[in-house]
């Protein structure tokens, strides 16, 4: 009895967990599909046009000495300091009304926020991601536009560090690869 009720357990396991397994595993075989991608539609892998803004009495600085977008906050960092570097220049005539935002950052410790906001005009911001690492490894963001709201036109885009609590290390957060994008099957 018992031989048997293995048999079958091991049988119907196969049935129900292998044979989905592998039919998920070789999809691209049975059915012809290219899969998803984003497709960019503007990128700012340069940084060129950017200019910094500070709320006092916090001094900062930005750089994109050999590729990323570097904002480093100096002077008192304390809690909800912030340094940004914003663009008005040459930005995407319009987002798309199902577009991403896509941006790979990294900071320098959990004591700051990578921090992005998209201005629609110069009154209404929306800020689409404030978030702490807990490592110091590159992070691909990927913020859904229309989550927040926003498509059509926009006037001003803002990366940028938030202190997020008194410290007294240099603190820093990195930006590279930022693009806005449409998802593409």
């Amino acid at each position: 009895m018992n031989r048997r009720l293995v048999k079958n357990v091991l049988f119907w396991s196969c049935f129900l967990i292998v044979l989905p397994a592998l039919y998920v595993g070789h999809l691209d075989v049975f059915v012809d599909h290219p899969g998803l991608k984003l497709s960019s539609t503007w990128n700012d892998y340069g940084f060129l046009c950017w200019n910094m803004i500070t709320n006092a009495p916090v001094n900062g600085s930005i750089s994109n000495v050999g590729g990323p977008l570097k904002i480093t906050m100096n002077g008192p960092r304390s809690a909800g300091a912030i340094v940004a570097a914003q663009r008005t220049e040459d930005l995407p005539l319009e987002i798309p009304s199902d577009g991403y935002l896509k941006v790979s950052a990294k900071a320098s410790s959990i004591n700051v926020a990578v921090r992005i906001v998209i201005w629609t005009d110069f009154e209404h911001p929306q800020n689409v991601l404030v978030k702490t690492y807990n490592d110091n490894e590159w992070h691909v963001e990927v913020v859904s536009l229309p989550f927040f709201r926003l498509s059509g036109n926009i006037s001003m885009i803002e990366l940028s560090m938030m202190q997020l609590n008194n410290s007294t290390s240099d603190e820093w957060v990195l930006y590279k690869e930022l693009s806005f994008c449409y998802l593409e099957l």
